[in-house]
């Protein structure tokens, strides 16, 4: 659902309580403040698109400890979790994400050491 859409119903992941009351969180005082996109599969192209959006988006973190009554304005922090082999026809749109962690594992064919050699995982 876009955040857009979330917004008008006064019902927001991102942000703090304490910085608006009105607004309906779903984890009570735990913040979202990243997300890690998990992917399994590159058939989707939008990847990039949802990436670009929650880049975008800023919410507001608690008053800074100097006490000051005003909130902090921060962006979504995004990782990536993607299938080795990292297939470069579907790349993740650079300078967005934080961190990109490969996963070597699950997918015996390609990125394992089951033959005795780093052939599949070097490829």
């Amino acid at each position: 659902m876009p955040l857009e859409l979330l917004q008008p119903l006064g019902y927001t992941p991102f942000g703090h309580k304490h910085i608006r009351r009105d607004v309906s969180h779903p984890f009570g005082d735990a913040v979202v403040d990243g997300i890690d996109f998990y992917v399994d599969k590159w058939d989707d192209h939008y990847y990039g698109d949802l990436a670009r959006r929650l880049h975008g988006y800023k919410y507001n973190d608690k008053p800074a400890a100097t006490g000051s009554k005003r909130a902090v304005r921060r962006c979504v922090r995004l990782t990536a979790t993607p299938r080795c082999p990292y297939p470069a026809d579907h790349q993740l749109p650079a300078g967005l994400f934080g961190r990109i962690h490969v996963r070597f594992y699950g997918d015996e064919d390609w990125c394992s050491y089951k033959t005795g050699g780093v052939d599949g995982i070097v490829e």
